[in-house]
């Protein structure tokens, strides 16, 4: 339409324009503090020409679209590097709970127990026929048994709590699966039609995002739009609105994680969930073995030293930590129940022979083949240094992952976040294209007017 009135038509099209503009911009702004939000902007496009027999002459300016400035490659970085921090976390967690267990200052640790058991049947060695001594022997042997079950307890209890923090993922992870197919539902049609999800889209990334966190994900889309999510091993959990609820279960030893009635534990290798089952199964399972495997070793090298020796009254000795066996640092106890009957001499030798509670003192220093050749002491120092080890590692790993996951963040705010300065300098130009689109208007007015008045006249 040309003339004047297709001009008018052309003006309000552009007040119309701006307005919308100024609208996104108010929206921008508004959002600025909020996490994940993605800056919008509208894409404008020239409106339809007319042919004229001196040309072409256009209807001004239209809104093609309003979109979200997202880098969707960025984004799916992000989630993999979601999945390695949540890993480290997950780690990091059960490290921490392992830590003041093993590496115990206090004096009164296994280490420590073991050097005083050691050192009582080093004094009865030289004194055997003391009774003191003897009953300073029978203490420091219980005390010894009783700080090793401690630790195994305490090792058990801290197997107990990454067993219900596991159960608490595994509900968390469900919960996002059910949030994220809610935004679905209302998602789909917007994206069927080719509009932009915008702060609905937003929302889901974000989920996403705390999903991976938590468990390794694959994000895909079918051939209908609809958004497919799987295990990073390809098991469904969610597509577009039905999502499919993780189960868990605890055994005695071991916890189950299943999806659609199938075992998935040791499919599930990243995120916090990934990262707790590793730790149990790796970390945590050693220092359980190393434990049982010491206080094994510790009791069969006693107990074979104290059977070849005779107590206070010239009886053969027996047996002096009794053990169940797969469960030796549980049920480690002393079997001798009265000092006299601690073998500290050799057969033969009288009371006043200390040479076989000497032999017990110097399974101290004694290389133990099954302990890889190291002491006692030497492969419960071991246990400790590898446990702080882990430690040292996995915070190193966390720290770095964390640098490198804040600097993928600064990236995509750089491309998807919002810069008031730029939203400054866009409504600025909006109030100049208003103000002219206003004044155009006000022009064609009074020109309608005139030539309206000139037919009258």
């Amino acid at each position: 339409m040309g003339g004047i009135f297709g001009a008018l038509q052309i003006g309000l099209r552009n007040l119309s324009n701006a307005q919308a503009g100024i609208f996104v911009v108010n929206e921008n702004v508004a959002n600025v503090n909020v996490e994940g939000y993605s800056r919008r902007r509208v894409i404008y496009q020239p409106g339809p020409y007319e042919q004229r027999p001196y040309g072409l002459i256009g209807s001004g300016a239209e809104i093609q679209r309003i979109e979200s400035v997202r880098d969707v490659f960025l984004e799916a970085r992000l989630l993999l590097e979601h999945q390695a921090t949540g890993f480290f976390a997950g780690q990091e967690y059960g490290v921490t709970q392992l830590e003041p267990i093993m590496n115990i200052s206090s004096g009164q640790g296994v280490s420590d127990e073991m050097s005083k058991f050691f050192d009582a049947f080093l004094e009865l060695a030289s004194d055997p026929s003391s009774l003191s001594l003897r009953q300073v022997a029978l203490a420091q042997a219980d005390a010894l048994a009783s700080r090793i079950r401690t630790t195994a307890s305490q090792l058990g209890a801290v197997e107990e709590n990454l067993k219900m923090r596991t159960q608490d993922l595994v509900n968390d992870v469900n919960g996002l699966l059910h949030r994220i197919a809610a935004i679905n539902t209302k998602l789909q049609p917007m994206l069927s039609l080719g509009q932009d999800g915008g702060p609905l889209y937003d929302e889901r990334q974000k989920l996403l995002n705390e999903l991976a966190r938590k468990i390794d994900i694959q994000v895909q889309t079918d051939q209908s739009g609809n958004m497919v999510l799987t295990t990073g091993s390809g098991r469904l959990l969610l597509m577009g609105d039905e999502a499919n609820e993780l189960s868990f279960e605890a055994t005695a030893s071991d916890v189950i994680i299943s999806l659609q009635g199938e075992d998935i534990t040791s499919e599930i290798q990243k995120g916090e969930l990934g990262g707790l089952l590793a730790f149990q199964t790796g970390t945590l399972s050693s220092v359980r073995d190393s434990l049982n495997t010491l206080t094994k070793e510790l009791a069969d090298a006693v107990n074979a030293v104290h059977q070849a020796g005779v107590d206070l009254d010239g009886e053969p000795g027996g047996v002096f930590f009794s053990t169940v066996a797969g469960q030796e640092a549980r049920t480690i106890s002393v079997a001798v129940m009265n000092f006299r009957d601690i073998a500290a001499a050799e057969p033969g030798a009288g009371i006043g022979n200390g040479s076989n509670a000497q032999a017990i003192a110097d399974l101290r220093d004694k290389e133990i083949s099954e302990l890889g050749g190291q002491t006692l002491t030497e492969y419960f120092s071991q246990i400790v240094f590898e446990v702080g080890l882990a430690g040292q590692t996995v915070r190193s790993s966390l720290d770095l992952q964390t640098q490198m996951l804040r600097q993928l963040e600064n990236q995509r705010e750089s491309v998807s976040g919002v810069s008031l300065d730029e939203e400054a300098i866009t409504l600025i130009q909006l109030q100049r294209s208003y103000e002219a689109s206003a004044r155009l208007i006000r022009v064609l007015d009074t020109l309608l007017e005139e030539t309206i008045n000139l037919v009258r006249s």
